[in-house]
């Protein structure tokens, strides 16, 4: 599922020491090839490649897709042993507490906010999924 996925991309970057800053669903894309094999039109995403034929995606479950996060602008790279504060770090999601604030920061920890955040807003309040957090809770667990 995208929490465990997005999760993981977070972790592998964290154990790298890279901070994204902008962990937003504009940031988190989906490879749609594996429900869509014949593909989709660029303007008229709901039709085939001609724009005319409307396609029905396959099951994720049975077909799963990979999610990739982009767009690195924001990103920062700390050295090891550096400490993890910063000021003047984030992108498009501006309710991370710690912006309100004129001390530095630990970027590791926005980025789990704002991952954070895309669940909540952008699942569990968007389709008013009570169930949507104890789903991802189980989900992850039971990877771990």
């Amino acid at each position: 599922m995208i929490e465990s996925i997005s999760a993981e991309g977070m972790e592998f970057m964290h154990r790298h020491l890279v901070a994204h800053g902008d962990l937003t669903t504009q940031n988190i894309m989906m490879d749609a090839r594996p429900i869509l094999p014949s593909g989709w039109h660029f303007v008229a995403y709901q039709c085939k490649p001609d724009g005319v034929t409307p396609i029905s995606p396959l099951a994720r479950i049975d077909y799963p897709v990979r999610y990739i996060i982009i767009d690195f602008d924001c990103s920062v790279r700390l050295s090891p042993g550096q400490p993890h504060l910063i000021r003047n770090f984030g992108g498009r999601d501006g309710d991370p507490p710690e912006y309100r604030s004129p001390e530095p920061y630990d970027p590791f920890k926005i980025d789990v906010f704002t991952l954070g955040n895309v669940f909540f807003k952008d699942f569990y309040q968007a389709f008013n999924c009570p169930s949507f957090f104890a789903l991802c809770r189980l989900n992850f667990f039971a990877e771990v």
